[in-house]
């Protein structure tokens, strides 16, 4: 008889130690829906955020690729985040690759922070904006990501920029 108490304790600790598991494990991850859902609905209304043992999913929709990244960004921040699935669409209209292009061009030479924006070869083909080329600083490599993935009609971008610290603001190469 003994046995069976002592058995029967075990077993009902055991379940009463993985309710409390159980339900610290959802108060932690609706403290984290939370703490990741505040700064994303601020600025994004059309974006629906679930957590799962600290996996924040994300689906809905944006305007522009950067806003994919940025939405992705907060949510990194946010401690307790262990990994993000994004499932982000973009809600942008078809643009030629040619008008992409352009526009992306346009801003860059309007730029007054880029050293030499002529040494920015740009590809973009069904949406993909792909930058190669050199820069003169980590700060242009990410100015002109950013100009590219603010763009309409773009619904990614492959930054390959390299960083030439020789670049000068003159567009003449120092050696």
């Amino acid at each position: 008889m003994f046995k069976r108490t002592v058995i029967l304790m075990l077993f009902v600790i055991a379940f009463l130690g993985t309710a409390f598991a159980q339900q610290a494990e959802s108060k932690r991850n609706e403290s984290l829906r939370s703490a990741v859902s505040d700064p994303v609905f601020k600025s994004y209304s059309n974006v629906q955020i679930d957590v799962l043992d600290s996996v924040v999913t994300v689906k809905g929709s944006v305007s522009t690729y950067w806003d994919k990244c940025k939405v992705h960004q907060i949510i990194q921040s946010v401690q307790g985040v262990k990994s993000i699935r994004n499932f982000l669409t973009i809600k942008t209209p078809f643009r030629l690759g040619e008008s992409i292009r352009g526009s992306i061009l346009n801003d860059l030479n309007r730029n007054k922070k880029f050293a030499r924006s002529d040494s920015i070869r740009i590809g973009v083909s069904q949406g993909l904006v792909i930058l190669s080329g050199k820069v003169a600083s980590q700060k242009e490599k990410q100015l002109a990501f950013s100009i590219a993935a603010w763009q309409k009609g773009v619904h990614s971008v492959v930054n390959n920029l390299k960083v030439d610290y020789q670049l000068t603001a003159t567009g003449c190469d120092t050696h």
